[in-house]
């Protein structure tokens, strides 16, 4: 983590804000691994991630770039944004879907 928040310091931001990053990217991923709401959650991830995009867009678009590219962020973006389309699932634990579902 002390690597994380000296890579978010060059980027303008302040180092604490690498732990809150990580506690709502655990608790996040957690949510849509156990399927809490995970269509909400999935777009709020997807923005961060499209925000981490465009933090290293500079770096080029592979992530194995000095400084990380911005293609592994995109695609976890995409997928996000693809779940919040889809909804939650049939199995998820906590469903904020109203529709009724046939079967």
């Amino acid at each position: 983590m002390a690597g994380a928040a000296k890579f978010f310091a060059t980027l303008g931001l302040p180092e604490w804000f690498a732990w809150l990053v990580m506690l709502y990217e655990t608790i996040g991923g957690l949510a849509l691994i156990f399927g809490i709401y995970a269509r909400w959650v999935a777009l709020f991830l997807g923005i961060h991630l499209l925000a981490a995009s465009y933090l290293t867009v500079g770096n080029g678009w592979l992530f194995s770039n000095k400084g990380g590219g911005f293609e592994f962020p995109l695609f976890w973006a995409i997928a996000c944004f693809t779940l919040t389309l889809l909804g939650d699932g049939a199995h998820a634990l906590i469903s904020d879907s109203r529709s009724k579902r046939v079967g």
